[in-house]
């Protein structure tokens, strides 16, 4: 899962080579460590060497409380390096302060999805994830509220749609084929049923376990794989009609994305 492309960003191939993903990791690994940085983890497919051009990533770092600006420079500067390579990387920060508390910004979901990367060798420096607040992290609390989200996101961005400006409809399309696989995995995580965290553990896991659902999962996720390779043929020849053609293919997912999020979010409130 991930980025829906402007056609302008295809036709000037402004997307994500493969090979940056990598190097990027290792600048990660080089800049982020330094005064005031008590360990980060970077995560996502691309520390397994599973990134497509489409990808991001995830960079967390937890600081001293007295030395905040200073880690907050150097993961700029890392962002920074990221947009210049088109890829797409979430920064996270949090000092020790707050992450010994209850009211840090993690939920069960997140940390849990840093626990993978951090077993899959995401770590940079000491692992800081032992240093924060976990026990009160509810998988359930954080589905909900993620599906809760999720629907009334998707609910306004079907119905506001047809008058969005191209940046929103890239976006709205993005969030109902990236939506999905969150969802799946929120849910999982909800009942308790272990999973390794990527695409494709996630997606036979839940169909096993909720098989009465799956049906839309896999049609979203077949239809994330089939955009994905049709950027990569406008990437080598670029043809404004046909690729935006490819855009409006995509836009029957808002709706079954939609209904993949409640269905869900019934099932959670009634077991």
């Amino acid at each position: 899962m991930g980025y829906v492309y402007a056609p302008e960003a295809v036709r000037l191939r402004r997307v994500p080579k493969l090979e940056n993903y990598g190097r990027l990791i290792k600048i990660t690994r080089e800049r982020l460590p330094g005064i005031g940085l008590i360990g980060g983890v970077i995560g996502g497919s691309a520390i397994i060497g599973q990134q497509s051009i489409r990808s991001d990533l995830d960079l967390f770092a937890l600081s001293t409380a007295e030395h905040i600006e200073d880690v907050l420079e150097r993961v700029s500067d890392i962002v920074y390096q990221a947009t210049q390579w088109h890829i797409g990387l979430r920064p996270s920060l949090l000092d020790f302060e707050v992450g010994r508390t209850t009211l840090h910004h993690l939920d069960a979901g997140f940390y849990a999805h840093l626990q993978w990367a951090a077993r899959n060798g995401g770590v940079i420096g000491e692992d800081p994830l032992p240093r924060i607040q976990s026990q009160h992290l509810s998988p359930r609390e954080g589905a909900c509220h993620y599906l809760t989200f999720k629907s009334r996101s998707l609910s306004i961005k079907r119905s506001s749609f047809r008058g969005m400006p191209l940046h929103e409809r890239l976006d709205a399309l993005q969030t109902a084929l990236e939506s999905p696989i969150h969802v799946a995995r929120k849910v999982l995580e909800a009942y308790g049923h272990p999973f390794e965290d990527t695409k494709a553990c996630v997606q036979e896991v839940y169909r096993r376990h909720f098989p009465a659902h799956a049906e839309k999962l896999d049609a979203l996720v077949t239809c994330d794989a089939w955009y994905t390779g049709q950027l990569i043929k406008h990437l080598r020849k670029f043809e404004l009609g046909p690729y935006e053609e490819v855009l409006r293919a995509l836009e029957p997912c808002l709706k079954t994305s939609f209904y993949f999020v409640r269905d869900n979010l019934l099932m959670l409130a009634h077991n």
